[in-house]
């Protein structure tokens, strides 16, 4: 985590959140459509 903070700085930071936001919000939609 801190190597992608030195490399890409608050922008590295905010892909890695934005990421994973997405991925959550993907396996969301995949149980409520399972459902």
């Amino acid at each position: 985590m801190e190597q992608i903070i030195e490399e890409y700085g608050i922008g590295g930071i905010l892909f890695v959140i934005g990421t994973g936001v997405l991925a959550g919000l993907g396996k969301v939609l995949q149980l409520i459509a399972g459902v």
